[in-house]
């Protein structure tokens, strides 16, 4: 749920035009992160080959990278996230060991990064407003019905104003008696009336 959150922030941003999603570091390049901070890089200890002892190495990703679009230049740029959930981060709820470790993979990660000229940014849940994250959630169900969205343009903008009208004369209505009302003066199910004031609010 915390990186979909994260997702659902960056996704809402009008300059966000692309997000990647566990995007795959060069395995070269964060050796040689790893060699320079003298830690151990992430590896794959149960396929070790117990011929040799060699241990192989393990892709390191970000766990978010928007691109954002700076439009009064035109140009795209590469913001990368790594998220973790802040108990991941505290010892008073992991041990010493796992939170040391947590932050060692965290430093690679973002020499990494640094080394692109870039800035990796460290979020947690207390970074993003739970209150937004519902509402994003909930609107963004809109997009699981497609159909319910493909009305005429006058007619949307047509229920948009009736439904502004309606909370302006009756303002304490639930919002499920405002959306039936403007249902009914339009001729669409209470359903459609739903998902078409999700997307708007959206």
């Amino acid at each position: 749920m915390g990186e979909l959150s994260l997702f659902l922030h960056l996704e809402h941003q009008n300059n966000v035009i692309e997000i990647y999603e566990q995007y795959p570091l060069p395995i070269n390049q964060t050796l040689r992160c790893a060699e320079e901070l003298n830690i151990y890089h992430p590896s794959r200890y149960k396929e070790r080959d117990h011929q040799t002892k060699v241990i192989p190495a393990n892709t390191m990703t970000t766990d978010m990278v928007a691109i954002t679009r700076d439009i009064n230049s035109n140009t795209d740029k590469i913001q990368p996230y790594n998220y973790k959930p802040s108990k991941a981060l505290s010892s008073k709820h992991e041990s010493a060991q796992k939170v040391s470790r947590t932050r060692q993979k965290f430093q690679i990660e973002r020499l990494y990064w640094e080394k692109q000229g870039l800035t990796l940014v460290q979020v947690t849940e207390q970074d993003l407003n739970p209150n937004k994250t519902y509402n994003l959630k909930w609107l963004r169900e809109c997009f699981l019905s497609p159909l319910h969205l493909e009305v005429p343009q006058a007619l949307y903008t047509s229920m948009v104003l009736t439904l502004i009208k309606s909370l302006k004369d009756k303002p304490t209505d639930t919002l499920k008696t405002q959306l039936t009302f403007v249902a009914e003066t339009h001729n669409i199910t209470l359903d459609q009336m739903f998902r078409l004031f999700q997307y708007a609010c959206y």
